[in-house]
This record gives structure tokens, sequence and C-alpha cells, in this order.
């Protein structure tokens, strides 16, 4: 009986994230689109995890935004992927 609730406390919230990735696996296809050419298709600033790319992060407001946990999960996305849109996708 035990093993039963355990299994369903954890089947909704694995139902949902299976959802989620299901409705947005379309957009793993897709290209850069919006804001996305000034803030990482031209932009040097967040490519790579050294310090210089670090300080850049913490300090900028590109657009007007200051965002530097938005910018750590671009440089993941661009170490992994480099400029291929998927990575950056999928890390969304």
């Amino acid at each position: 009986m035990d093993v039963m609730r355990r299994f369903s406390a954890a089947a909704l919230p694995a139902g949902l994230f299976l959802l989620a990735c299901l409705a947005f696996w379309p957009t793993l296809g897709g290209a850069f689109v919006w804001d996305d050419d000034v803030n990482l298709v031209s932009n040097l600033g967040y490519r790579g995890v050294g310090p210089g790319q670090l300080r850049w992060m913490f300090t900028a407001t590109l657009m007007g935004h200051y965002m530097p946990l938005t910018w750590l999960s671009f440089a993941l996305s661009h170490a992994f992927g480099q400029m291929d849109p998927r990575a950056y996708h999928l890390g969304s």
C-alpha cells in the first residue's frame, strides 16, 4: 500500500513534466527570433564562463535589463551547443 502512495505522489509531477516536454518539443526546431539577434547572435559578452564573461554577466544591462542568471543560462547553452538555437531552446 505504501508503494502505491509513493507511485501516486510521483505520477502527477512526472505526468506534468512529460506533458510540458511534449508541448514544447516543436520549439527545438526553431531559429533565433525577436530580440535574439541583439541578445545572442551579435553579443559576445556571455560566450564563455571566464572571469571577463562573468564580470560582464553581472554588470551588463543590455537593452535595459539586469539579468545575470539568464546570462549564466545562455553561457551554459553556448558551452554545450555554441550558436545552435536548439541548445538555447532546450535550456529554456
